[in-house]
C-alpha cells in the first residue's frame, strides 16, 4: 500500500472515532478500541452497567460505517450456535 492510502485510511478512523465521541460522552478507551476492531475485522463484546451508552455506541458506529444493526440480547442458555450460522 502507498503512504497516501494508508494516510487516507487513518483519517477515515479518527474521523469515525471523533464521531463516535460526539454522540456517546465518557467511553473514549471503548470507542478506540471499537474502531480497532472494525478496522481489524475483529468482534466486539461490550459489558458494562445499564444506561452507559453501550447500545447508541454501537447503533451509531454501524450507521458511521454503512452497516446494520442487530441487538442480541444474552440469556444464561444462549449458545454460540444460536449466533453463528453457515449457508
Amino acid at each position: 500500500m502507498s503512504e497516501a492510502t494508508l494516510q487516507e485510511w487513518r483519517n477515515h478512523a479518527l474521523a469515525l472515532e471523533q464521531e463516535l465521541n460526539n454522540v456517546v460522552l465518557g467511553l473514549k478507551p471503548a470507542v478506540r478500541l471499537l474502531i480497532i476492531s472494525i478496522f481489524s475485522r475483529g468482534h466486539v463484546l461490550l459489558e458494562g452497567n445499564v444506561g452507559v451508552g453501550k447500545t447508541t455506541l454501537l447503533r451509531a458506529a454501524a450507521r458511521g460505517i454503512g452497516g446494520g444493526y442487530q441487538r442480541i440480547e444474552g440469556t444464561i442458555d444462549l449458545m454460540p450456535q444460536d449466533l453463528i450460522y453457515h449457508t
